[in-house]
């Protein structure tokens, strides 16, 4: 199987995908578990070739996505959403300021915390196919005070609608 080749296909689908609103099947959930669990399975340095190609315009979409995926752990009670959702924040590197990434990073803590999963023991199983910044950003992040991780600290609350959960603005 050509992982590469998959993510390639993953990641120009998920170019055509607008996260502006919910999605509302599950299908980009799914894609964006296919596409961490195969990134996951290709070598470091068809990894480093992934992120360097990555088009400026999905990291945000991959951010997003991870936000979702948070979402999915918590319904589906599956630790392998919260892998997923950080092995995006793999994939896109914390590019941007890494500020952004952190907001997100807060919800899959969240929902780790949710589903009885150590938080700081899956980023300690990704810590070898992290790239160095990508590594420094979530070991800091897991060695932070853990008052600044309250989701009200970014205006985001969870709540259940339906018996389904969701994270939204206070």
């Amino acid at each position: 199987m050509n992982y590469f080749k998959n993510c390639l296909e993953i990641l120009n689908w998920l170019a055509t995908v607008s996260f502006r609103f919910r999605p509302k099947s599950n299908e980009a959930v799914e894609k964006g578990l296919l596409l961490a669990e195969t990134f996951d399975k290709l070598s470091l340095k068809e990894k480093s070739e992934i992120v360097k190609i990555l088009p400026s315009g999905l990291d945000m979409k991959l951010l997003a996505l991870s936000g979702f995926m948070a979402e999915a752990a918590i319904n589906k009670k599956n630790a392998d959403y919260i892998k997923g959702a950080l092995v995006l924040h793999l994939l896109e590197n914390f590019r941007r300021d890494y500020r952004e990434n952190i907001r997100y990073i807060v919800l899959i803590a969240f929902a780790a915390n949710e589903i009885g999963i150590n938080f700081s023991s899956v980023i300690d199983s990704l810590s070898d196919v992290a790239s160095v910044e990508a590594k420094r950003h979530l070991n800091n992040f897991s060695a932070r005070d853990k008052n600044l991780n309250k989701l009200s600290s970014f205006g985001i609350k969870a709540e259940v609608v339906d018996g389904i959960f969701y994270f939204s603005q206070l």
